[in-house]
């Protein structure tokens, strides 16, 4: 893969690849492939309950460009697909595991410059990545944060979450 996306939840031009549940229907997956997606299929990851058990954003995080940081334990056949496509995989020092909030390590939504996430049980090596990237980091209460978040664009998103609504707020968001 020659070309990777600047910022992650926001591409510039047709996204060509992307990372989704191993468990994904094969007609969704038939009418990505037919737009021009070439898709990576996630592994489960055995520290995780089974509803989420095969969900990328739950052990790992795309950071910018190729650079993804991924949880110690997360499949080893995942991170050997990613680094196939030229990713280079940075491991993080949390390990997840089975129960809340123990399993939300990674579960960080980034829109354009802002990354918002419980930075209690954030990854130490995540934040510190994002923070030398000048990525500015807005704690909230919600742990699942990417599942929480649809990003419009740099300044826009959506959620039911109210916690994460009034977060926002003072950010002009």
């Amino acid at each position: 893969m020659d070309t990777f996306i600047g910022k992650p939840n926001l591409p510039d031009g047709k996204v060509t690849l992307g990372i989704i549940d191993g468990r994904t229907r094969k007609s969704i997956l038939a009418a990505l492939e037919e737009s021009g997606v070439e898709i990576i299929l996630s592994h489960k990851c055995d520290s995780l309950y089974e509803a989420v058990a095969y969900h990328p954003d739950m052990y790992m995080h795309h950071i910018e460009s190729n650079l993804v940081v991924v949880a110690p334990n997360a499949p080893r056949q995942t991170v050997d697909t990613l680094k196939s496509f030229g990713f280079e995989v940075i491991k993080g020092r949390r390990v997840i595991k089975n129960k809340y909030p123990w399993d939300i390590a990674y579960n960080v939504a980034r829109v354009g410059d802002y990354a918002f996430c419980n930075v209690e049980y954030t990854d130490e090596v995540l934040l510190s990545i994002l923070q030398e990237r000048g990525v500015y980091i807005v704690h909230i209460k919600q742990g699942y944060a990417k599942c929480s978040i649809c990003v419009v664009n740099q300044r826009a998103i959506i959620t039911s979450d109210e916690g994460i609504t009034r977060a926002l707020a003072s950010y002009d968001f």
